[in-house]
């Protein structure tokens, strides 16, 4: 990407560089710049094994989104980003997430049999995408429980987050005008406490 600034009344392009720096506390590594997510998971790994990569979050606060706050870069964000950061902070999940090979989301499909679905991506915590076809009758309570329940959590651990609005549990997919395509984002909610 090729940002053009103006110096001294001159005109000079910029290049976004190859590299980036990823930081932990008082640590910092320059990395290859990843455009996979995924990749870039493996990178702060490899950096900070300290971290088991279930856990491993990265976060930003270099756009203006953030309004200067730390926050999550998800991967479904991470193409549209990795241009505009020059330093990615690597931080432990609130809540350690099972990353690990599962079965594909189950289908809610509704018993009717009718065709009144719509597939959507599913994007949990870890940064993993799973696509899915589900009945637009199916609410979000459901979908949240069948998720979580592949990650071997509770229901309650999560919530549902869709064009950036928190999804109430008790109304249904069509409620929400959910496209084929679209992606539910499930949130871990942080410890109630214990007792």
């Amino acid at each position: 990407m090729s940002v053009s600034t103006l110096l001294w009344g001159r005109t000079e392009a910029k290049q976004t560089s190859p590299l980036l720096v990823l930081k932990r506390g008082q640590k910092r590594v320059v990395v290859k710049r990843q455009r996979s997510y995924n990749l870039m998971l493996d990178s702060a790994c490899e950096h900070f094994p300290s971290i088991p990569r279930n856990v491993v979050t990265l976060q930003t606060n270099q756009l203006d989104v953030c309004d200067g706050h730390f926050v999550d870069i998800t991967a479904e964000t991470w193409g549209e980003i990795i241009d505009l950061v020059t330093f990615v902070e690597v931080t432990r999940a609130e809540m350690p997430l099972l990353v690990r090979t599962v079965r594909p989301l189950v289908r809610l499909l509704d018993s009717s049999g009718n065709d009144n679905t719509v597939t959507i991506k599913v994007v949990f915590p870890s940064g993993e995408i799973r696509s899915t076809k589900i009945s637009r009758s199916t609410r979000v309570d459901k979908l949240v429980a069948d998720a979580s329940r592949m990650l071997g959590y509770c229901p309650t651990d999560f919530k549902a987050i869709w064009g950036g609005t928190t999804m109430r549990q008790d109304w249904s997919i069509t409620s929400y005008n959910i496209k084929d395509g679209d992606s539910i984002n499930l949130q871990a909610l942080p410890s109630i406490g214990s007792s």
